[in-house]
């Protein structure tokens, strides 16, 4: 197992190359982690049980859920459908 200073000389050099060769060189990378069996193994679900719950604090899971899908729909009007963003862009229309 290499030490945390080898990985950082491993790091400088993959900075100093080309990003074409950077792309290879993960393309190789990949292949040796597929080759290894290491893809194949099965992700236990159950181990990630609680990992979040530091995200929320007090705040109750659904409101903390909302307010993220709240805010990504306020920061990306190109997620919504075409009727919600055309009429919030017309003003509104008076009633008679």
């Amino acid at each position: 197992m290499p030490t945390p200073s080898t990985i950082i000389e491993i790091e400088k050099e993959i900075k100093s190359l080309s990003p074409d060769e950077q792309l290879m060189l993960m393309e190789k990378l990949v292949r040796r982690l597929r080759e290894s069996g290491l893809s194949q193994k099965k992700l236990d679900w159950k181990n990630l049980y609680g990992i979040g719950k530091d995200l929320w604090g007090t705040e109750d899971t659904q409101e903390y859920v909302d307010r993220l899908r709240e805010d990504r729909m306020l920061r990306s009007p190109k997620s919504l459908p075409q009727s919600i963003v055309s009429s919030s862009t017309q003003p509104p229309s008076s009633i008679t």
